[in-house]
C-alpha cells in the first residue's frame, strides 16, 4: 500500500472561522505518486473512549486538470 508514504501531522480540534468545532491538520505526500483523492475518516468517541459516530471527509480532490478542496 501507499499509506506509509502519507504523513499526517499537527492534528487538532479547534474552533473554525464560523465558530464551530472542526478537525484541522496537515497531509504531506512523501511518495512519488500524484494523489487524485484523499479520504479521511474521523471517529467520534464518548468519554469512555467508545465510538459513537464516524464521518469520512474528502479534503483533496482532483477534477479534470484542476485540483481543489472539498469542504465537509
Amino acid at each position: 500500500m501507499y499509506f506509509d508514504k502519507i504523513e499526517v501531522r499537527n492534528v487538532s480540534v479547534a474552533q473554525g472561522n464560523l465558530g464551530q468545532l472542526g478537525v484541522f491538520g496537515e497531509l504531506k505526500n512523501r511518495g512519488d505518486r500524484t494523489l487524485r483523492s484523499v479520504a479521511i475518516t474521523v471517529y467520534y468517541l464518548d468519554r469512555e473512549g467508545y465510538g459513537i459516530h464516524e464521518k469520512t471527509y474528502y479534503p483533496v480532490s482532483v477534477t479534470g486538470n484542476r485540483m481543489g478542496t472539498i469542504n465537509p
